[in-house]
């Protein structure tokens, strides 16, 4: 017997659901399943599609635009084809736009996309909140990373921590920002090489190599700072191994202890070096490297 469709209001949810479970087929072995696929729903806030929302973030009243451009944010992916609109108001005149716009675009998968030149710049907005919400969008979005070395090494002492964090955010997304990272790390301003050492850090292996290139420098300062970044990586690392150790035999002090710190942290891969070591006639280079044996997991 075939279901009827009740009266009520409920009939449109009904009618969904019939389609879904096959047209209204009472089932049993002759039942054929339906051939017409159940209806698309588009994601929606507030009642509107992206669709719907996008043409309002051109709109003449800057409460609706922002209204427009969170409600897109809080659609994501199936907001992606307006991002190009929304990054746009990252130059609005005002300022609750801008930072709707950067929050819309925090929201959506891979953040700005193609924007990250955009974002980056807003992060010398006047407005505090603008600033902080471009940071978030930023370090979510790869194509920013270059251009946030720019900032996280540069002249702007009050941008400086925000694109530092959008990168560390990023991690090994932010592999185009390493070649301003490693320039820093062996510059002479201090907390820009310890900036830049957290930065190569988080960027992981696309990083090993500046980072062993480091290991041989003359200042202890940037030796501590490279073997850092190096036991951030870990296991990663692995190709570091020798350079590290050599800095346990031809160095004493935090240079030594940071390097052996970082083999410990490099683990399996680096058993065989720290098992040599620790069979060194120095007895401090062997006493040492007993110790970050032990702790090798």
């Amino acid at each position: 017997m075939i279901a009827r469709p009740p009266t009520s209001a409920a009939s449109a949810t009904w009618l969904l659901a019939l389609a879904a479970c096959g047209g209204g087929s009472t089932g049993g072995a002759a039942a054929m399943p339906t051939k017409t696929p159940a209806p698309t729903v588009a994601p929606r806030a507030d009642g509107r599609t992206a669709e719907e929302w996008a043409p309002r973030v051109a709109h003449e009243d800057a409460a609706v635009r922002a209204e427009a451009l969170l409600a897109l944010g809080d659609l994501g992916a199936s907001a992606l084809e307006h991002r190009a609109e929304i990054a746009a108001r990252l130059a609005d005149r005002d300022p609750s736009v801008r930072w709707a716009a950067a929050e819309a675009l925090a929201r959506l998968p891979e953040g700005g996309g193609p924007f990250g030149v955009e974002l980056v710049a807003a992060l010398a907005d006047p407005v505090v909140g603008v600033r902080a919400a471009a940071a978030r969008a930023a370090g979510r979005t790869p194509s920013a990373a270059a251009a946030l070395a720019g900032v996280a090494f540069g002249p702007d002492e009050a941008a400086r921590p925000l694109a530092k964090a959008a990168l560390l955010e990023l991690g090994p997304a932010a592999a185009s920002a390493v070649p301003a990272a490693a320039a820093r790390l062996v510059g002479d301003d201090a907390a820009l090489a310890e900036d830049a050492s957290d930065v190569l850090g988080a960027v992981g292996a696309d990083a090993v190599g500046v980072l062993v290139g480091a290991l041989g420098h003359e200042e202890g300062f940037v030796v501590v700072l490279a073997s850092v970044a190096l036991g951030r990586i870990g296991p990663a690392a692995a190709e570091a191994v020798e350079a590290l150790a050599g800095v346990v035999t031809r160095r004493g002090g935090d240079a030594r202890r940071a390097a052996l710190d970082a083999l410990a942290a490099i683990g399996e891969g680096a058993r065989p070096a720290l098992a040599r070591l620790a069979g060194s006639e120095d007895a401090d280079v062997a006493q040492a490297a007993r110790e970050a044996l032990g702790r090798v997991r």
